[in-house]
């Protein structure tokens, strides 16, 4: 299996799980069901845009299979670029999501590109009552879900490679090793 039919098999489930999801909501006026999408395009140097195609392609499977949203239509927002800055993905939640009600009713929200964009939404999005599904998060703070109740990921923690670091190391005896990082809860929750 390639990568690239991994990714878009892990994406058909994510999107096939939140069309059950959405299911569940009976407070559906229309037939279609709208969720926002926030990616980081690549200025910043983070790149999580080239999942777009296979989300598209995951929601016209589940548009196309009627056993999973019999009735709906699962339709994206335009996706929005969080730029993998923290400020940048709440204005793109707030202008894809809470403010755009006059045009979807938006119930879900995938993203937002990286952790650093995506930690701010997935802390606020519960107070909507917007269920967050992140393909490109590997923050371990993301992990608690106390602070982040409405987010689920499909990306593992930072945290959950770190034993598969060690066993590679001791594989190879090496005994010396360096980890550069910037200064983000990214990086720093992880050392």
């Amino acid at each position: 299996m390639t990568v690239g039919s991994e990714m878009f098999r892990t994406l058909f489930e994510v999107v096939s799980g939140l069309g059950a999801l959405l299911l569940i909501s009976q407070t559906m006026a229309s037939k279609i069901i709208y969720f926002g999408h926030i990616t980081s395009f690549g200025q910043s140097g983070f790149n999580s845009s080239g999942a777009i195609p296979a989300v598209e392609l995951a929601v016209e499977h589940v548009n196309n299979n009627t056993s999973i949203l019999a009735g709906y239509k699962l339709v994206s927002t335009p996706v929005m670029d969080s730029e993998c800055d923290h400020i940048k993905s709440l204005d793109a939640f707030f202008s894809s999501v809470v403010y755009a009600t006059d045009r979807y009713n938006v119930i879900a929200l995938l993203g937002c590109g990286c952790g650093v964009a995506t930690e701010p939404v997935a802390e606020i999005s519960h107070r909507w009552n917007i269920t967050q599904i992140s393909y490109a998060s590997g923050s371990s703070v993301l992990s608690n879900r106390a602070q982040f109740k409405n987010y689920f990921r499909t990306w593992p923690s930072f945290k959950d490679i770190v034993p598969g670091l060690v066993s590679i190391l001791k594989h190879y005896n090496w005994t010396r090793v360096s980890f550069l990082t910037q200064k983000e809860n990214l990086f720093t929750s992880t050392s």
